[in-house]
């Protein structure tokens, strides 16, 4: 197959965020879509804003990739929501996501949510917690840092955003403001939470959504929950988005707020005999995805008892 005749390639680096940190990898854009070629051991290449973009010419983007001197070994993308059904015949996997499907808020409190759950929004309104949609600005930043700077670990393991200065906090919470949302939870006039959603088409993507564990009593989560469900409702948003399904409390929590677990098809193209190698041996996940969820869940408890040993002035 021929290069399309428009089809445009630039190589250069791209800025992305890797465990809290952000760090320069390679990439290419083809046309007007921004393609990262991050790794070491071996290349994957993705788009970069995969959630708020489609790959619509995948047999032109893997051409373009092949003659690129940055050739990945994989090129990987994904259905977006909301149609997710395979459309392709690469080799394909399916990834599980947390979705919350929205029509009314109505129909979400008396529908899709459980008693316990609203009986803990009804407390969080009791005990003074007030949601608000905010702009972002100084004042916002600062409340960020305090939530972010309250304990070292979080869900068993190291709290990515702990100890950053306040003014990577800021820019970080700064990105994609042009079509973003922040919800904040306050009582008292303190920031006690806050959600950041990001709007892609018909989704609510949650990139951010915390809360400070000294104020866990008030049910800031579940009152910030029932804000976003109101928003999206407003905005005519069916969705909201909550990245990869993960099983323990935060699929309980999950659960009872309405979300359900949602698969994706995500395929896998090798561009290279090694990638061709790593699909074969399945490694394109990392030594992690070997691991059986058995083992996986035991390592899970042995760093979540560790983290407590050692940071057990901050556990509540």
């Amino acid at each position: 197959m021929d290069l399309a005749e428009d089809t445009r390639m630039q190589i250069g680096k791209e800025e992305i965020n890797v465990k809290g940190t952000y760090v320069w990898v390679n990439s290419v854009r083809i046309n007007d879509k921004i393609f990262i070629i991050p790794g070491k051991m071996f290349k994957v290449a993705q788009l970069k804003e995969e959630w708020y973009e489609d790959v619509r010419d995948p047999e032109v983007i893997i051409e373009v990739l092949k003659t690129s001197n940055s050739r990945p070994d994989i090129f990987t993308f994904f259905e977006r929501f909301p149609n997710i059904k395979p459309q392709f015949s690469y080799h394909m996997e399916w990834e599980e996501n947390a979705v919350l499907p929205i029509r009314t808020f109505d129909y979400w409190w008396h529908k899709q949510i459980v008693g316990e759950t609203r009986n803990r929004v009804r407390k969080a309104y009791e005990k003074g917690v007030v949601t608000k949609v905010v702009c972002f600005n100084e004042e916002l930043a600062l409340g960020i840092a305090n939530i972010f700077n309250e304990t070292p670990v979080r869900q068993g393991k190291f709290f990515w955003h702990y100890g950053k200065p306040f003014e990577t906090i800021r820019r970080d919470m700064a990105r994609d403001l042009d079509r973003s949302e922040f919800i904040g939870a306050y009582c008292g006039g303190e920031l006690i939470g806050f959600m950041k959603l990001i709007y892609a088409d018909s989704v609510a993507d949650s990139v951010q959504f915390i809360s400070m564990i000294r104020h866990r009593d008030k049910s800031p989560n579940n009152a910030l929950m029932a804000k976003a469900v109101e928003v999206c409702e407003k905005r005519k948003i069916p969705l909201i988005a909550f990245g990869e399904w993960r099983e323990g409390s935060y699929a309980m929590f999950l659960m009872s707020n309405g979300f359900e677990r949602t698969s994706l098809p995500r395929y896998y193209i090798p561009l290279t005999d090694k990638g061709k190698l790593i699909l074969q041996l399945r490694l394109h996940h990392g030594l992690k995805g070997l691991i059986p969820l058995g083992v996986k869940r035991r390592l899970i408890d042995i760093r979540s008892r560790l983290y407590k040993g050692r940071y057990r002035r901050f556990c509540h």
